[in-house]
């Protein structure tokens, strides 16, 4: 991958703007600045959107986001998500 920073000396998050995850995961940051979300937001994120996208199909879902199907079990576990 290439990544232009326009003559920069270093790269800074506003060039990295394609890797931000959807407005809705953005966090609002007390100075009103966007903060990247953490980790277990996003993870969550990924699995409702894969189990929205495969009809609620766990296996499916799990193939999706290429994780074993126990994990996704698991992780389903701990986000209280109706398995």
């Amino acid at each position: 991958a290439l990544l232009e920073c326009n003559g920069a000396d270093e790269i800074g998050p506003h060039h990295l703007q394609f890797l931000r995850p959807s407005p809705e995961a953005e966090v609002p940051t007390p100075a009103g600045e966007i903060a990247w979300p953490d980790f277990e937001r996003l993870e969550l994120e990924r699995i409702k959107q894969a189990l929205t996208q495969t009809r609620g199909n766990i296996v499916a879902a799990a193939r999706r986001l290429k994780i074993h199907r126990t994990r996704i079990y698991r992780l389903m576990r701990k986000y209280n998500l109706p398995t």
